[in-house]
């Protein structure tokens, strides 16, 4: 199942000299190798036709980058929001690039053991289901959804309605493009042939998940009966 992509809450802030992600190559990008952010960076090199090598990677993780470009150490960052935006207000620092720029292969989902799909075939279902009707629910009453959840995050409504704008929700629409149109296999050939075209994270990148269509499948026909 996928829950949601990212279309805007994932981007890359640098210096104002900088205005695209061509003006990155030769220098310096703070983003903690082997990450979303990471796959988010060499997305971004791949839509602008720059190999991961013309840049020097600076390994530091979200906060960290931020404290870097704010030093002067690094001229760009990748960053998620709310850090992302609240580092580019800062004078002399600009958003070059998010991940609304491009069909991007950033997603989260619902994984599991292969055996699941059997073994509790029902109790599955029911949760894919029940994800769709959360789904429904954001379109009508998007309040109280942001409401529920912002209190079991331990946040305001207005913090993460905010957040939740740069995700694009995984509706039924979205989970049948995805699995019925073929988008996720893509997408997961994608996401392998740019993390293996950078191999300085240093991580065994697999290529045996399985890509289950059958849960997403049978859960629209009982959800929409």
């Amino acid at each position: 199942m996928v829950a949601d992509i990212s279309t805007g809450s994932d981007g890359i802030v640098a210096e104002s000299q900088i205005t695209s992600v061509k003006d990155l190559k030769g220098k310096k990008v703070s983003v903690k190798l082997g990450t979303v952010p990471h796959l988010v960076l060499l997305e971004a090199l791949k839509a602008n036709q720059l190999q991961p090598n013309e840049i020097e990677i600076v390994d530091a993780i979200n906060e960290r980058g931020a404290a870097l470009l704010k030093q002067g150490q690094v001229n760009a960052s990748v960053l998620w929001e709310p850090l992302l935006s609240n580092t580019a207000k800062a004078e002399g620092r600009k958003v070059i690039y998010t991940t609304a720029d491009v069909d991007s292969v950033v997603i989260d989902g619902l994984a599991t053991r292969s055996s699941i799909t059997t073994t509790k075939q029902d109790e599955l279902l029911r949760f894919i289901e029940t994800w769709f009707d959360i789904m429904k629910d954001l379109e009508t009453k998007p309040q109280e959804v942001f409401a529920s959840v912002a209190k079991q995050l331990g946040t305001t409504v207005e913090i993460f309605a905010k957040d939740y704008a740069g995700l694009k929700k995984g509706d039924l629409e979205m989970n049948r493009r995805m699995f019925e149109g073929g988008r996720l296999q893509s997408a997961s050939q994608q996401t392998r042939q740019l993390l293996l075209a950078d191999p300085r994270h240093g991580r065994l990148i697999r290529d045996y998940v399985e890509i289950n269509a059958q849960p997403i499948v049978k859960a629209t026909k009982n959800w929409q009966q």
